[in-house]
């Protein structure tokens, strides 16, 4: 009877890669669900437009959430209609359209950020001095 402690694996199969699974669509949401989402900011106060337009650009250009967090001021081609987005995950820059509507928001939300020491777009708070 051997020894079932010195055995040693010979599968010929242990090097070869197994392949991916298929990943399941993931679903989006429904209009109801986005109508309730966008209606959610306080449009009367700085977070609620900074927080709707963030959410607005997300929706229209599909970009990462880290993405838009690194969107600079000078980031944004008004002429062009379009952002340019550095921060990426795979560390290649490039350049998305934006549509009227968006660029219109944007400018609403420049009009309330104001001009301020820092080059980032998105700022978490608005002080007043």
């Amino acid at each position: 009877m051997p020894n079932q402690k010195s055995k040693t694996s010979n599968n010929r199969l242990s090097d070869i890669k197994l392949l991916k699974d298929r990943k399941k669509v993931v679903e989006t949401f429904t209009n109801e669900q986005l109508q309730t989402l966008f209606n959610q900011p306080n449009l009367r106060s700085f977070v609620g437009v900074r927080n709707y337009t963030f959410m607005l650009l997300l929706l229209e250009t599909g970009v990462r959430v880290s993405e838009l967090e690194g969107v600079c001021v000078q980031d944004i081609l008004w002429n062009e209609s379009k952002l340019h987005i550095r921060n990426t995950k795979t560390y290649k820059e490039r350049i998305v359209p934006i549509q009227l509507k968006m660029k219109n928001q944007l400018q609403k939300y420049i009009q309330i950020r104001g001009v301020m020491e820092t080059d980032a777009f998105f700022v978490l708070y608005l002080w007043i001095s």
